[in-house]
């Protein structure tokens, strides 16, 4: 049902699909496997292109700080531009980003890396049924950038994450609630965040569902509290790990307060990610090459 006040933008291919909801109720899911309404389920993956996820929006005064890899660099280098959105690369010529961000060419350090059309891998969802908004491809040549670590667990409350990504940043003072409105620029930038809820069911374009963790944007919740925005999608989130840090997100979506702008990041703002431990398993087979699909079974047949 369509509710008057939210917008919503896919980012998709550079081009962008815009089309009028309500605004986004801002729900904290801690109970594991809760399912968000289609119109809550777009993360600033606008952030270009559709309004699924955008940029990294950090709660400082020193904006260019956030600008360049943090002091404790979980995996900068790695995350790159998706047309107006992001992507993560993982290693051995294969990226990662967002399935309504699309496969094609993605920059890493300013170098351009074309898409191997015949790889195209749309995820899977772990337990059957509609698809994730997830896709691997991979890139040509192969970019010389470190492999990363992928948690192979799905994700628990309270872990603090460092999320990476291109999108508009920190402007003025919101209008229509305590936060900032996005200042235009989408470029690549870090902050921090806090998982709230995990086992989050959040559907999105092109009927996917996947299982995802929560972030709420607070004032003071973490060390360098940040939202994503608009052209996020696509975008990194890392946590530590037992020796070093794991990929163990993509920025998918957001939501937000009934009656909010567009344009505007406000306290209590929701992120989702897409949860890497719950995808691990088939990223890793179709990067190892030992990825089988499923074979399809027959239509049970009624007895007369």
């Amino acid at each position: 049902m369509r509710q008057p006040g939210d917008q919503h933008g896919y980012i998709r291919e550079g081009m962008l699909f815009e089309r009028a909801v309500d605004a986004v109720k801002t729900r904290r899911h801690s109970e594991a496997g809760t399912a968000l309404p289609r119109r809550a389920a777009l993360l600033l993956l606008l952030l270009g292109i559709a309004a699924p996820a955008t940029g990294i929006l950090v709660d400082t005064s020193t904006p260019e700080l956030y600008e360049r890899p943090p002091p404790d660099d979980p995996g900068w280098r790695n995350v790159g531009r998706r047309g107006a959105t992001s992507a993560i690369y993982l290693g051995k010529g294969w990226v990662l980003t967002a399935r309504h961000a699309a496969a094609g060419a993605v920059e890493f350090d300013g170098q351009t890396f074309l898409p191997v059309e015949a790889s195209v891998h749309w995820i899977s969802s772990p337990t059957g049924g509609l698809k994730a908004d997830l896709l691997l491809f991979q890139v040509t040549p192969e970019p010389d950038l470190p492999a990363l670590d992928l948690r192979r667990q799905p994700l628990h409350p309270d872990g603090e994450t460092v999320m990476i990504g291109y999108g508009l940043g920190r402007g003025d003072p919101a209008l229509s609630g305590p936060g900032f409105r996005f200042d235009g620029r989408g470029v690549k930038r870090w902050g921090s965040n806090r998982i709230a809820a995990s086992g989050v069911q959040v559907r999105g374009p092109k009927q996917t569902l996947t299982q995802c963790f929560s972030m709420v944007f607070s004032a003071g919740g973490s060390a360098h509290e940040a939202q994503a925005t608009v052209g996020d999608s696509g975008g990194a989130v890392f946590l530590r790990g037992p020796k070093r840090w794991q990929l163990a997100g993509v920025l998918l979506s957001i939501s937000g307060r009934p009656g909010q702008s567009s344009g505007e990041a406000l306290f209590g703002n929701t992120t989702h990610a897409a949860d890497i431990g719950a995808y691990a398993p088939e990223i890793l087979a179709v990067l190892e090459g030992r990825f089988s699909p499923p074979t399809p079974q027959p239509a049970a047949r009624g007895v007369r």
